[in-house]
């Protein structure tokens, strides 16, 4: 019972973590990771491991729902845990938090490792653990690939309630221990593997591919420590495994030595009767197995085994019990591993009816659901009620199994934030595909298209369809057409519908779809569609549509439609078409006189089409304030061969005692037409107005129902979901209120008081948050006394069309609409906010959905939030939001400015995807403290901006920020970045070098970036031509100058852009970049950063931030003292931690950038301190030096991957002229060691002085490669000058024609050294202040003639200046020779000597290849030292001839 209930309350804890949290982050053992961070919480996972000490304490991280795309990375000293939020922690089947990823890697480049989601190695004992997380690959499977949800290497790790979901190799159990328990694991091929030691218990366990094994375990020798159990496990597979089935294996040999024991488990049908497989039919790898099977049941557990398996008996079974197999428990959360699992395995042996829906191939990301023995049932009808295939949603509230999912603001796990989106996430082939939408209003227009069939469900508490009267789930839009001749060409009804559909067999359930553009009709001829409906087999059920003229297009000439329980309002001829649409128990609410209902069009008498009314309600909206008794028509006809009947309806007495109408008085169409009641009652039935019916003359009292429903649906009705309609009774009253949702978008004249529900009635206050006098008020709900307005739309419109000068005041809402401004004189817009100066704070926000086709002959600035064409535009704490999403080839603009006006922006959010910020030829814009982000060219155009103190935002992989063109190379235009930060979009996940900093739109384009910060996230290439096929780079001006972070390095920039001088950037700043309009329509009174002035440094702090350095103040003469101190520290990852140090005396302030580099485990670390004392001329430098060996081993036919690392890190730190002060310099040397071959053997052996020797084993030849990379530095007051630049192959480059697929690119390893035809050592030489890392990577392919592979070796650098020469030499081809290669590098550093020696000996046969590695720093004085890094391999080769230099 303890146990039960500690872990049922955890939920709530780990809920109320984020509110508890510590407000001191970096010192915080427990640190909150959230979709909308604020605070100490973080954006993404990475960042909270990232910002974790590596202290070997033990530290927590709490994961809020959400789901993260990104890889993250764990091994740091300490224990981690990593818990997602949920209400749920028995399993994974309510888990709210997913971290996904995409990448996969073909097998035989043995690169599985650097596929994983979730990569934890760590060589301490003290573990990871992680609750309730989802982590899905979405790499579609692919033969031969593999693409890892988790890797998990060392000891004490384990995992509760969590979901592993890929295909080939999921889950990778690599060495140590590990225990999984509660959790799904899905995949396909070998989708558990490894070498570790793992228990695995209480888990489900799905394939979800045909004719493969689940697990493929390995182990060296029948000593070695290793082996999976799995212990009271579910054996299933998932729904796209097919109908064939038995062709599953429980386990194949990894190695000899494998070991896999099912124990206490329920194996489905999937599993063949041998149970287990051999590795290949030419390699079986059977000999020294250990495949075991004790006290299983399910239709898997039966049948003849393979010889080569173990029916154990309970005494046997009792060593692979829990403690028997891993040993030492304590690491375990025993309450979290007895939880009972929200699953029961079928109690019969007979094939499960289970069924388990599979993450598919698709984009989408939702993790799998599970529903097990049920099975899915229609009502059954009566004999007089046609009959239906069509299957019922099982719940209003609970999705469906496999359902994508929509939430607010993706608040639910795994969803989307808009029905666009997850129809877009859809797989394009034929497949049925359900979506369910969590309660909520969600502006959009949509359009599914599709080829299979698509069921849509709006959550609420009903039996879906029932009724509409509960629905909790609103799509809206604003978006209207005037048909006032003529209608703008290219323009039509349909394109307003907040709903369309132009595919085939699509439902919807329980959504109202309303346009909330002139719901009170104040524009006349405007027409404003809910629902535009193409294709055929269209169905809704419990649905409502609202809008003013046309609400309900029903538009296919030959399609079918059926509406139940469904709710249409509109004015003038608000259901109209040419479909056969069939409406059962709806509701008709009409709310202007003198107008028709329906208008129905066919083309001939043989034609589809017309409208069936039964069982329905026409009456008047109950939201339509003026009575409309006898005023409104059934209907008038849009041809002369229309069709609408009525029958079993109730009319009240909104009907117009004439019932129908004609067309027009000049255009009767009523040659052919065909109205017919039949069976009505109410006061505006036939029977009660016969003679005003008969004298209208064209329609018809019918004596008996011509029209019956399956008479009328010529192609059936099996589509239609019949559930309710034997049991539907005519509704009697229009039971809806849409008050307390819609925000009404008309642009009244004058002034309004439209009520809506939230905010709170702003409280009129003094200072900054005050309107005054003359200003025109914009707010959410009326203030007594005040004249507001309840949209800003409404108000610009109010705005006299003059030259004066106006303000509108906005209090704090969403305002959920589309603005145009377009006046002579200058508009002030003041957002409502309590904290004017930082836009996180801004309590406004302007939000659309609208993109524009891109390919198309559209104006992408018809997009745009807002849209000024005024004279002068000045906005401040107002955030404009598109929210379109990220279609490909759309724009979606948060703001255009056209008509040569001004814009300027104070601490506002300007947020969209494709063109986000349009300037307008002629146009310029002047922005302070803004954020901005967006993805392809999302600031561009011909205007001028320049863009002080703010944030610059991508928001996916593959962005470019600028595109900017100029008529020729003196007209104004182009953008500048001054003192900006150019980070990743904290609503998404960017990869580091996938931006470029632009592009240009044309050859004249110009763009500078000035003392701006670079994250990683920038291209080492930096800028980007337009396309391949049309450069477009032949005059443009791109320049960066005195830019800083890990993004500014300059060295492999592209030849079209170049480093400014002094004098170059002059012509960038403010007032001369702005000569033409000057500067004095910029509100200075706001602006709190100076603009940069050239030759200048803005910079005035003297702290600074020294990277692993220990600073110590003592009064001690000037000297430099050694102490060399043997010390076993264990180092997962070489980060490179920040310390400030203030400097008393203000003379010289560094900033230097670095990155941070991912190493793997650990080994003994001999640590040398070195304390100096500067004298009085020393210059203040930091500097750090990294050197990483890798060397990996690649057999033919099966790949090996062998890793052995080495890190050599130096840091130094000389002080400016301060008597007496002493520095501490730490230098570090790791060594790290990791292998994970499948097939061959092999032995590797790196010798590290002083004391350190890891040994595996190989047999192969070798490709050698050094590179040395230096990072910028940022050096102010005086500065320390790097005075070269690099040579470096430039990056291939991709035009717009690409730029799509940019997004979708993912990293990977660079293993191309092998293929390399000579050996190349390029000697780079760079000064003092710089960062250097190397990197001798190793790479060797057993092959069948064991001749020695070409090797080469490259040594990089990205400095300034570079010095290079290439020493080559020809690879061996004849009987016996020996031969010796070297490549030497000098860089210059501040490093004490030391060496590092790496020598591997391999031997296969009669051959031997000895490879020596050796790096040597030698230290010549403080300021001018150097690095030498010399590579000498010998090789002796039997019947080999020597190899000679060239």
């Amino acid at each position: 019972m303890h146990s039960f209930l500690s872990s049922a309350f955890l939920g709530l804890a780990l809920s109320l973590g984020a509110a508890a949290q510590n407000a001191t982050c970096a010192t915080s053992s427990t640190l909150t990771v959230s979709k909308t961070p604020s605070g100490c919480n973080y954006g993404n996972v990475t960042a909270a491991i990232a910002a974790l000490p590596n202290d070997g304490q033990a530290k927590i991280i709490i994961i809020q729902p959400g789901v993260y795309n990104e890889q993250i990375s764990i091994t740091r000293n300490g224990k981690v845990t990593l818990r997602g939020v949920t209400n749920f922690v028995n399993d994974y089947s309510q888990n709210q938090v997913t971290i996904s990823y995409n990448y996969g890697v073909d097998t035989s480049a043995g690169q599985d490792e650097l596929t994983p989601v979730v990569h934890a190695k760590k060589s301490d004992t003290n573990g990871v653990a992680m609750y309730n997380i989802n982590f899905i690959n979405t790499f579609p499977q692919t033969k031969n690939y593999a693409a890892l949800a988790a890797d998990y290497y060392g000891a004490s790790i384990a995992a509760y309630g969590c979901s592993f979901i890929g295909f080939q190799d999921t889950l990778l159990l690599n060495k140590g221990v590990q225990v999984i328990s509660n959790s799904y694991i899905e995949g396909s091929i070998d989708f558990v593997w490894g070498f570790s030691t793992a228990f695995i218990n209480q888990c489900k366990i799905a394939t979800n591919t045909p004719g493969a094994s689940i697990s493929a375990q390995s182990r060296s020798t029948a000593t070695t420590v290793g082996g999976y159990v799995f212990n009271d496990c579910y054996i299933t597979y998932t729904s796209t495994y097919g109908s064939t089935l038995g062709l599953s294996y429980l386990a194949r040999p990894y190695s000899n030595f494998s070991i896999a024991v099912y124990t206490n488990s329920y194996l489905d049908a999937n599993i063949n009767p041998a149970g287990w497989s051999v590795w290949q039919t030419n390699n079986p790898q059977t000999n020294g197995v250990t495949f075991a099977e004790y006290n299983n049941t399910g239709p898997g557990s039966l049948g003849q085994r393979a010889s080569f398996g173990t029916k154990l008996d309970a005494a046997g079974a009792a060593k692979y019990s829990l403690a028997s197999w891993i040993g030492d428990t304590s690491f375990i959360d025993m309450d979290q591993y007895n939880l009972p699992p929200s699953w029961t395995v079928p109690s019969t042996t007979s094939p499960s009816s289970s069924t388990i829906t599979s993450v598919s191939s698709s984009t989408s990301t939702a993790v799998s659901s599970i529903t097990v023995g049920g099975s899915l049932t229609s009502s059954t009808a009566s004999a007089s009620v046609p009959t239906s295939t069509a299957i019922h949603p099982a719940s209003g509230s609970i999705p469906p199994a496999g359902a994508v999912l929509v939430s607010q603001n993706s608040t639910i796990a795994e969803s989307f934030d808009s029905l666009s989106a997850a129809l877009a996430s859809l797989p394009s082939d034929g497949s049925a595909q359900t979506i369910f939408i969590y309660p909520g209003s969600y502006v959009e227009q949509f359009n599914v298209n599709r080829n299979g069939p698509v069921t849509v469900i709006g959550a609420q508490a009903a039996d879906p369809g029932l009724t509409y009267t509960a629905n909790k789930v609103v799509v809206q839009y604003a978006r209207g057409l005037s048909v006032v001749a003529p209608i703008p060409a290219g323009h039509n009804d349909a394109e307003t519908a907040v709903a369309t559909t132009t595919s085939n067999q699509i439902s919807f359930y329980n959504i109202n779809f309303i346009n909330t553009l002139n719901l009170d009709g104040a524009i006349a001829s405007y027409v404003t569609l809910a629902g535009s409906t193409y294709g055929d087999k269209i169905a809704f059920y419990g649905c409502s549509f609202v809008g003013w003229q046309d609400t309900l297009l029903t538009g296919s000439t030959t399609g079918y439609q059926y509406y139940e329980s469904c709710y249409i309002e509109g004015a003038i001829d608000f259901i109209w078409g040419y479909s056969a649409a069939y409406f059962k128990g709806s509701v008709i609410a009409a709310k202007r006189k003198s107008s028709a209902m329906t208008a129905q069009s066919r083309a001939g008498a043989t034609s589809v089409g017309g409208y069936v009314f039964d069982q329905c309600l026409f009456t008047q909206a109950t939201d339509y304030p003026t009575s409309l008794a006898g005023q409104v028509f059934l209907g008038r006809p849009y041809s002369a061969f229309a069709i609408v009947v009525i029958k079993n309806s109730y009319l009240d007495a909104v009907v117009n005692p004439s019932g129908w109408k004609i067309w027009s008085a000049t255009d009767p169409r009523t040659s052919n037409i065909s109205f017919v009641e039949f069976n009505n009652d109410g006061p505006g039935n036939w029977e009660n107005n016969v003679a005003a019916r008969q004298a209208f003359g064209f329609a018809t009292l019918a004596t008996e129902d011509d029209y019956p429903f399956t008479s009328f649906m010529k192609e059936g009705t099996a589509w239609i979901d019949l559930t309710h309609y034997a049991s539907i009774s005519t509704p009697t009253a229009a039971n809806i209120d849409f008050s307390s949702y819609i925000t009404m978008t008309t642009p009244p004249p004058g002034t309004t008081t439209t009520t809506a529900t939230s905010p709170a009635t702003p409280t009129v206050t003094t200072g900054t948050t005050d309107p005054v006098a003359g200003d025109f008020i914009v707010s959410k709900t009326p203030i007594t006394g005040t004249v507001t307005y309840s949209t800003v739309m409404a108000a610009i419109l109010a705005l006299p069309n003059d030259k004066t000068t106006q303000t509108i005041f906005i209090y704090p809402g969403l305002y959920e609409e589309q603005l145009t401004l377009n006046r002579s004189g200058t508009t002030y817009f003041r957002g409502y906010s309590t904290s004017p100066t930082d836009y996180n704070s801004n309590q406004v926000t302007i939000q659309s959905a609208y993109g524009v086709n891109t390919q198309a002959d559209e104006s992408n600035s018809d997009s745009a939030t807002l849209y000024s064409r005024d004279k002068q535009i000045q906005m401040y704490n107002i955030n404009l939001w598109n929210v379109f999403g990220t279609t490909h080839d759309y724009a979606s603009l948060g703001f255009a400015i056209g008509n040569n006006g001004y814009a300027a922006f104070y601490d506002c959010q300007i947020r969209g995807n494709q063109d986000t910020f349009d300037l307008n030829s002629g146009t310029y814009a002047f922005l302070y403290g803004t954020y901005i982000d967006g993805n392809i060219d999302f600031i561009w155009g011909a205007g001028s901006a320049y863009f002080l103190n703010s944030t610059i935002a991508p928001n996916a992989d593959g962005s470019t920020i600028t595109a900017m063109k100029r008529a020729d190379t003196v007209t104004p235009g182009g953008a500048v970045f001054d003192q900006c930060s150019v980070v990743a979009s904290p609503y998404t996940t960017v990869s580091d070098g996938s931006v470029f900093l632009g592009r240009p739109y044309n050859q004249f384009s110009q763009v500078a970036y000035v003392e701006t910060y670079l994250s990683s996230i920038i291209s080492p290439a930096g800028w980007e031509q337009w396309s391949t096929s049309s450069p477009q780079t032949s005059n443009v001006t791109y320049v960066e100058y005195n830019n800083y972070g890990p993004g500014a390095a300059l060295g492999q920039r592209v030849n079209f852009s170049h480093e400014a001088t002094n004098a170059e950037i002059v012509q960038f700043q403010l007032a001369n970049f702005f000569a033409v309009p000057g500067t004095a329509w910029i509100d200075f009174s706001v602006v709190h950063v100076q603009p940069f002035v050239a030759g200048t440094s803005s910079p005035t702090s003297t702290s600074s931030t020294v990277a692993s350095s220990t600073v110590v103040g003592t009064a001690t003469p000037s000297s430099v003292s050694t102490t060399a101190s043997p010390t076993t520290t264990t180092t997962t990852t070489l980060v490179v931690t920040s310390t400030t140090v203030t400097v008393s005396t203000p003379t010289t302030t560094s900033k230097v950038s670095t990155s941070t580099t991912s190493v793997a485990s650990s080994t003994t670390t001999p640590v040398v301190v070195t304390t100096i004392t500067p004298p009085a001329s020393t210059v203040y430098t930091t500097e750090v030096t990294s050197t990483t060996i890798y060397v990996y081993s690649t057999p033919t036919p099966k790949t090996i991957s062998e890793k052995t690392t080495s890190t050599i890190t130096s840091t130094s730190t000389i002080l400016p002229n301060t008597k007496g002060t002493t520095i501490t310099v730490t230098s570090t040397i790791t060594t790290t060691s990791y292998s994970t071959p499948k097939v061959a053997t092999a032995t590797t052996t790196l010798t590290l002085s002083p004391s350190s020797t890891i040994t595996k084993i190989s047999s192969t030849t070798a490709t050698v490669k050094v590179t040395v990379t230096s990072y910028s530095t940022k050096t102010t007051t005086k500065s320390t000058t790097l005075t070269c630049i690099p040579t470096a192959t430039p990056k291939a480059r991709r035009g717009m024609d690409n730029a799509y697929l940019r997004r979708a690119a993912k990293p990977k390893a660079a293993a191309a050294a092998a293929a390399a035809p000579a050996l190349q050592a390029r000697a780079l030489t760079t000064l003092p202040v710089s960062t250097v890392t190397a990197t001798i990577s190793s790479t060797k392919s057993i092959t069948s003639t064991s001749k020695l592979a070409t090797s080469t070796v490259t040594v990089t650098s990205v400095a300034y200046k570079t010095t290079e020469t290439t020493i080559t030499a020809s690879a061996p081809s004849a009987a016996t020779s020996t031969s010796t290669k070297y490549a030497t590098v000098t860089v210059k550093s501040v490093l004490p000597s030391m060496t590092v020696t790496s020598t591997q000996t391999t031997s296969e046969k009669a051959s031997t290849v000895t490879a020596k590695v050796m790096v040597t720093t030698t230290s010549t004085d403080v300021k001018k030292s150097s690095t030498t890094v010399t590579i000498v391999k010998t090789s002796t080769k039997k019947g080999a001839p020597v190899c000679t230099a060239k």
